[in-house]
């Protein structure tokens, strides 16, 4: 199947190029389960390759007119042809990754020498992400197309029922409503902004400045009306004149002059132009030779992409970038007109002027710098006003007698509003430069600014506007005061402005992209340490709460007027107890706007200390925190007399997702939690063995209203899973609510309990952090404890931690915890189990493994068991029990495993450990050696700093299968493999005391101390000599 375009046009085969990416797609994305990232990447951008090639086939087949363009034809079929072939290469390494017979799994990955495709993979996978953004494109000219056309019969047919403009006629209209103009012309002459990016010859700069000296035709001008809203645009050749400045008596009028317009053939066609890039357009005659050199680089028809040297997917992403610089220049700047009635006078212009200009900050102010003062005069101003008393402002309070001190932050906040009005009008829109102001960020700003102020003027009737005296009475500056720490940055070099991302005229346009801004006000404050603090007035400082998207924590944010200055951290309940106690002052009974007492905010690098200006700002900011933290109470420290609390994980997660157990798969509907923190809480008794944990999730400070979720959490068996370095992780365990009814009364009757089961886990969750470091300390956090450990061991067999453990009773009883951590599949579990002081445990040198058989574990008991009811109510943990379990500790290495055994005693560290073929304690007889009955015996040697002991276990049927002796320092018997020992004092018992390496508890006291003859049998003559080397070295020491 073939899509012809155009009937006069060759074919071009999309569909058969589309269905060639799908089947690599389906091919790639079938091995991609243990893949790489790198090649995961790739199946990624084959989707997304995929989806543009379906997107530009019904393009195509809807605009068939689009192949008549001769040029954009070209390039898409040069476009496709390159595509194909780097396709078709991808397409063999896929075939010969198939053919290598290893299926779809790790074994295949296993198999490829990933060092060496990692290069060519990247490479195709680049040129994959260059071919989709190309073919974007292409994709947005085939419908861009048709739109001009249609754009272009609506102004044609249209353009002929307009009267020609007259200075007269614009003027009129700029009394009734806003106006918008276009000035059509051919295609061809759209030569300056379109050189650079569609590689067009560019005509010789004389002929562009002859064009511009045609005389103007008004009937190549089209006029439309918005509702209000201003358009409007500036040039150095005055194509359009903005706003002038007029004396207090004449109101202030948009007005325009056609005549000094430029010709319409320097300007592009069928869109709304406000200015071009050419001689005369704003921009110097360098920059223009400049332009035109770069645009002469690239000839027709000619593209970086193919048939040129290797490339990278920047060249696609800069010309994207281009294309949107264009649009900006190609929409229209509105904003609403100034106010007439509400203008300075003539004196108090003269002043802004002075006050603006008289320092070296405005020689080196951007355009947008300049926005974002008179942005911050205006939130001034309208502060000023949401707590002002003003009888003819709608007011919450419906005073009709406010204060004189009410009024006086009326009439400042009216000045404040000039100012803002001023640095627009005045200074902003009479830039040299004005394509400065088509910047996106530069349009809104000026576009909410001037929204913003008309409506704030409109609040000010006749007998609310000040008089002279008071207006000139009020803070005429342009600048906020600057204290010394806000001007120099952490090295002590001068700060530079910075981009104030909270100076918005909306508040929720406030902050960066992953944060909400939840109030905003002005303070005073004083910097630094005591001795260096400047007391200011007029709140030169900017305080905010917001909260910031994956963090839960509300943040207070403290900045200047200029940028250079900006602390911001988390609030803590800590700050709000200072500002109940400053709230809770006699200054209640006070008027609202008087200053309260300062509060110390102690950031990283300094303390400020905060005053507020209004007495509702600062319980705006104390109740709103507030809320949310009494809302997750639940998520600090518990305090009881039977147990304490400790918050051993704590972090902010992007969401964190409830799954169902137990196939770990999304409910219906997915039940996430968004912007969340997470804290583990460890909940430890007197007892250490009966510690159990508790997970917290708290939604973000955004919502005010606080949700918090509670889970119990044993320390053994929570299961972990995640990528790594990524913050993605899954976590899957068993609370004590899973029901049982197996067992009955006795009279047939069910009872029912509520049982926490290791092995078959019943909640399910998924959390998204921000990074993966945040996801490493959650698993350390889960598969450690929170203490140091004595020893740590990572093998392939097994891994895990010893600790020291004391019981806070008040005998303090002392023993071991082992976190033994083993991985099956993606998934990994530790299992937590005590060893007490005396113990028994079979070493097994061979195998180089552990076992103790009697090793005591926690079990947790529910709130609900063995009831002849089903719960009625949430079942919650009771308390722990011992239950005691084998436990198998495997190894690898041998030294690896001696020490782990040295970590359980106090003080001994185990050298040598061997299986003997017999071990006596009888005389020798007159026939010779005898072996013993008792079987084998596993012997070992530990060492203190002065003794060295023996300790030998015989096999489980023997009843005091453990003999412990010290080494006597004299001569050893040596025959063949047996070593014999004089008659010496030895000890017989069930268990191993590993303090003092000493058996013990003895099930016949008889024989628990003994002395007599020691005689050692080893398999073979190596075996005897090591330990005999053992011995000696330890004794000659």
């Amino acid at each position: 199947m073939t899509l012809s375009m155009a009937s006069n046009v060759d074919t071009l085969d999309i569909p058969e190029i589309r269905r060639m990416s799908w089947d690599l797609y389906y091919i790639c994305n079938s091995i991609s389960g243990d893949a790489p990232d790198g090649f995961r990447q790739l199946v990624a951008n084959l989707e997304s390759l995929h989806s543009v090639f379906q997107t530009l086939e019904d393009d195509a087949t809807k605009n068939s007119e689009a192949g008549q363009d001769k040029e954009r034809k070209h390039t898409l079929q040069r476009c496709l042809k390159s595509c194909s072939g780097i396709l078709q290469q991808l397409k063999e390494v896929v075939e010969m990754y198939r053919a290598l017979g290893f299926g779809t799994g790790k074994q295949l990955w296993q198999s490829i020498d990933w060092m060496t495709q990692q290069g060519f993979i990247d490479d195709l996978n680049s040129k994959i992400v260059a071919h989709t953004c190309h073919l974007g494109l292409c994709v947005s000219s085939i419908g861009k197309s048709s739109l001009e056309r249609t754009e272009s019969t609506a102004t044609r047919s249209s353009a002929k029922d307009i009267p020609p403009l007259t200075p007269s006629s614009l003027q009129m209209q700029d009394e009734v409503s806003p106006t918008s103009f276009s000035i059509p012309t051919s295609r061809h002459h759209n030569v300056h902004i379109m050189a650079e990016l569609d590689g067009t010859e560019v005509p010789n700069p004389n002929t562009v400045r002859a064009n511009t000296q045609r005389p103007f035709t008004p009937g190549h001008t089209r006029v439309s009306t918005s509702s209000e809203s201003f358009v409007s645009g500036q040039s150095d050749a005055s194509i359009f004149t903005a706003t002038t400045r007029t004396s207090p008596s004449t109101p202030a009028t948009a007005s325009f002059s056609p005549l000094s317009m430029a010709p319409p053939d320097a300007y592009s066609t069928e869109k709304e132009v406000v200015w071009a890039r050419g001689p005369g357009s704003g921009i110097s005659s360098v920059q223009y030779q400049r332009q035109l050199q770069r645009s002469n680089s690239i000839k027709p028809g000619e593209s970086i992409l193919w048939g040129g040297p290797p490339h990278s997917g920047a060249d696609a992403i800069q010309e994207l970038h281009q294309r949107q610089l264009r649009e900006q220049l190609l929409r229209s700047l509105r904003y609403e007109p100034r106010d007439r009635f509400h203008q300075p006078d003539a004196e108090l212009l003269v002043k802004f002027d002075n006050l603006a200009h008289k320092e070296e900050r405005p020689q080196h102010l951007t355009t947008k710098g300049w926005l974002l003062v008179a942005v911050w005069w205006f939130l001034k101003a309208r502060t000023a006003l949401a707590n002002s008393e003003m009888p003819s402002l709608v007011s919450h309070r419906g005073s009709a007698s406010p204060s004189t001190v009410s009024w006086t932050a009326s009439h400042q906040a009216y000045v404040d509003l000039l100012k803002a009005s001023y640095i627009l009008y005045d200074i902003v829109l009479r830039v040299e430069s004005p394509q400065v102001l088509l910047e996106d960020e530069n349009r809104k700003l000026i576009s909410d600014l001037s929204e913003g102020i008309k409506e704030d003027f409109a609040q000010f009737g006749t007998v609310d506007i000040p008089d002279y005296a008071a207006t000139h009475s009020q803070n005429l500056d342009i600048w906020e005061p600057v204290q010394p720490e806000e001007t120099t940055g952490s090295e002590g070099q001068a700060s530079s402005p910075g981009n104030i991302c909270y100076v918005t005229v909306e508040l929720e346009d406030g902050g960066n992209e992953d944060e909400q801004v939840l109030f905003r006000t002005f303070v005073n404050a004083g910097i630094g340490s005591k001795k260096l603090r400047m007391r200011t007035r007029g709140a030169p400082y900017m305080l905010l709460l917001s909260t910031r998207y994956g963090e839960s924590e509300p943040k207070i944010t403290i900045c200047n007027q200029y940028g250079t200055f900006c602390l911001q951290r988390d609030l803590t309940p800590g700050d709000l107890a200072q500002l109940v106690q400053v709230s809770n002052a006699p200054l209640a009974s006070l008027p609202v706007t008087r200053t309260t007492e300062p509060v110390t905010l102690k950031f990283d690098t300094m303390s400020v200390s905060v005053s507020f200006q209004y007495l509702s700002d600062m319980m705006q900011v104390i109740n709103m925190p507030k809320a949310y933290f009494d809302a997750v109470q639940l998520r600090e420290p518990l305090e009881s007399d039977e147990f304490t609390e400790t918050v051993v994980f704590k972090s902010s997660a992007e969401s964190l997702e409830q799954l169902r157990m137990p196939n770990m798969t999304s409910s219906r509907p997915p039940t996430v939690h968004r912007s969340c923190e997470v804290r583990i809480l460890e909940r430890s008794f007197k007892e250490a063995w009966r510690s159990v944990r508790r997970i917290v999730i708290c939604s973000s400070a955004a919502d005010q209203s606080g949700q918090i979720i509670e889970f119990f959490m044993p320390l053994s068996h929570v299961q972990v899973s995640r990528t790594k370095a990524s913050g993605f992780i899954l976590l899957k365990w068993s609370d004590t609510g899973q029901e049982r009814s197996g067992k009955t009364d006795g009279n047939y009757h069910p009872l029912f309990s509520y049982v926490y089961d290791s092995s078959n886990p019943n909640i399910g969750i998924g959390i998204q952090f921000r990074s993966g470091e945040q996801a490493d300390e959650l698993e350390k956090a889960i598969l450690s404890r929170n203490t140091e450990a004595v020893f740590t061991w990572s093998q392939t067999k097994s891994s895990g931690q010893v600790y020291d453990v004391v019981d806070a009773a008040l005998d303090g009883k002392r023993y071991k915890a082992v976190m033994l951590c083993r991985t099956r599949g993606e998934w990994k579990q530790c299992g937590l189990h005590y060893l007490y002081r005396d113990m028994d445990y079979v070493y097994e040198h061979s195998t180089l493994r552990v076992k103790f058989p009697h090793s005591l574990n926690a079990t947790y008991i529910s709130s609900h068991v063995d009831q002849l009811y089903r719960a009625d109510q949430r079942v919650f943990f009771s308390h722990c029990e011992k239950e005691l379990r084998d436990m198998v500790v495997e190894f690898n290495d041998e030294h690896v495993l001696r020490t782990f055994m040295t970590s359980l005693a106090s003080s001994h560290e185990l050298i040598f450990s061997r299986r003997a073929t017999s071990l006596m304690t009888k005389e020798k007889l007159l026939l010779g050696p005898k072996k013993s009955v008792k079987g084998y015996s596993q012997v070992q040697l530990w060492r203190d700093a002065e003794t060295l002991r023996l300790a030998a276990r015989w096999n489980d049927h023997i009843t005091d299968r453990w003999l412990t002796m010290t080494i006597p320092s004299g001569e050893l018997t040596r025959a063949g493999n047996l070593v014999s020992f004089p008659p010496s004092s030895y000890s017989r018992g069930m268990v191993l005391n590993m303090s003092k390496m000493a058996a013990g508890s003895a099930k016949n006291p008889s024989r628990e101390h003994k002395i007599g003859p020691i005689t050692i049998m080893f398999p073979d003559t190596k075996d005897r000599e090591d330990f005999v080397a053992a011995i000696v070295g330890m004794h000659s020491k």
